[in-house]
């Protein structure tokens, strides 16, 4: 009988290689369509460069014997620190209201990866303003202790 123990390095080869195809959690600057419309219906609009967090977190589980008889750890991609900015829209209709070429928003100035918050992110599988997760943050940075 026949041993593929040689086939293990490239089983591993092959995962790491794949994951790193993943770009890391990181700062990136993405286009976005801006608009603004003043009290009369005439707007402004403009393509701005908006400052965003995406990428990969790492993510792990151990074994437990209490239910649901495991620790996850399972961070999004969210940033560190925000600070609002302020554009200016170069393309609106004639005859619009004073201001409404002046477009603020917030933007990330770092990124990290941490468990979801509803109250600043969407976290899609939690409802906005969701305490559903308030218990569990102490026991979740315990197992950064390993």
């Amino acid at each position: 009988m026949m041993t593929h123990t040689y086939l293990i390095p490239v089983l591993l080869l092959y995962v790491v290689t794949s994951s790193r195809g993943i770009a890391p959690c990181k700062l990136r600057v993405h286009l976005a369509r801006a608009e603004q419309t003043d009290e009369n219906g005439l707007r402004c609009w403009d393509t701005v460069k908006v400052p965003a967090c995406g990428g990969r977190c790492d993510s792990r589980e151990i074994s437990d014997w209490e239910f649901p008889f495991k620790k996850s750890h399972h961070p999004v991609c969210v940033y560190g620190g925000r600070r609002p900015l302020v554009v200016r829209l170069r393309h609106c209709d004639y005859g619009v209201a004073a201001g409404t070429d002046l477009f603020h928003f917030v933007a990330a100035e770092d990124c990290r990866c941490k468990v979801c918050s509803s109250q600043y992110t969407s976290c899609e599988w939690l409802p906005p303003n969701s305490t559903l997760l308030d218990g569990i943050y102490d026991d979740i940075e315990d197992l950064g202790n390993f």
